[in-house]
């Protein structure tokens, strides 16, 4: 199923999504939303897939794609099982 979703013009906007995706696939992880302005994509990258890992209010790891459009999920599940070792 397509995901559409229009750009948002208040943070309240953004807010609201991110609770709705959160609910509709049952996301157990709290989810951010980044500042009108866009502070955190300007402050750690420009990539349009990325994935971080924040722990504590700190991020750990940040993976982005080797190549344009493509996001190897292995290398995250390498990460958290390394991370699970050190953090649980």
């Amino acid at each position: 199923q397509e995901l559409s979703i229009k750009q948002h013009e208040t943070s309240q906007e953004r807010i609201d999504l991110a609770l709705k995706l959160q609910s509709k696939y049952g996301f157990k992880m709290p989810t951010y939303v980044d500042t009108m302005n866009n502070e955190f994509v300007d402050e750690y990258a420009g990539w349009p897939l990325q994935v971080f890992l924040i722990y504590n209010d700190k991020i750990r790891w940040h993976i982005q794609p080797r190549r344009p459009g493509y996001l190897d999920l292995d290398d995250l599940e390498i990460v958290l099982d390394e991370l699970s070792l050190i953090y649980c």
